[in-house]
């Protein structure tokens, strides 16, 4: 009876972690305003905006309630009128401070989110709400997944969300994608290569621990793994 207890619980505990790792999953109709079909809460990173500033290269510093959008992937402001911004002269800026966390700017792609700063290198993060598949309809108001690249456009505009055909749904969630960025505020797509490059030194080294830890330059834990590595070289 006792093991039996035992082995519910720890299904029960399993299926619990299973629920907080899984990605969540958002379903929105072609056509309609996406926005609101996704909690208002979970389209940004953080649950409320916070109070941040603005770096600016010249040394000006700019103070506003500030949250990262993850349609469009770059930091907002609550404006004069209380309604919701994007941020402009980008390029002007430094460093941007949400809270305790600080972003810098992605020309074209928008703000990525520093992870950890390792002195020569600080690993960043940029997380966005990415199309997973669409739902194409089928009979009787069933939806089935199809994975059509060419069914669906992009929605990132100013005017909302929207989507091109109301009969299809539209399938969403949270994708991180990862950066080295050097001092000069230069971003590098993680692999072996540009490590090798940053690292220059101490190739030898690097190339056998990477062997031996059989690191992945996709996951946020190997990144931070062989960072933690390369710092202490």
């Amino acid at each position: 009876m006792k093991s039996c207890l035992l082995t519910i619980l720890f299904l029960h505990c399993a299926a619990f972690t299973f629920a907080q790792n899984t990605p969540k999953v958002y379903r929105a109709k072609n056509g309609s305003n996406i926005s609101k079909n996704i909690p208002y809460q979970e389209q940004y990173q953080f649950d409320q905006f916070k109070p941040g500033k603005v770096y600016f290269r010249n040394g000006r510093i700019a103070n506003a309630l500030l949250n990262y959008n993850l349609f469009y992937g770059e930091i907002e402001f609550i404006g004069p009128q209380k309604d919701t911004l994007l941020l402009t002269d980008q390029n002007f800026m430094d460093s941007i401070a949400v809270g305790s966390e600080i972003f810098y700017f992605l020309p074209k792609q928008g703000h990525v989110q520093e992870i950890k700063n390792y002195g020569k290198i600080r690993l960043g993060e940029k997380l966005v709400l990415t199309v997973l598949d669409n739902e194409r309809e089928s009979a009787f108001n069933h939806y089935s997944a199809t994975s059509a690249i060419s069914n669906y456009k992009t929605f990132s505009n100013q005017n909302g969300y929207q989507w091109m055909k109301p009969t299809d749904k539209v399938v969403f969630k949270r994708k991180s994608d990862y950066f080295f960025i050097d001092k000069n505020q230069r971003f590098y797509i993680p692999t072996k290569a540009i490590l090798l490059k940053l690292y220059r030194d101490n190739n030898k080294e690097i190339i056998t621990y990477i062997k031996e830890e059989n690191i992945d330059f996709s996951k946020q834990p190997d990144l931070m793994k062989i960072l933690d590595f390369c710092s202490s070289l």
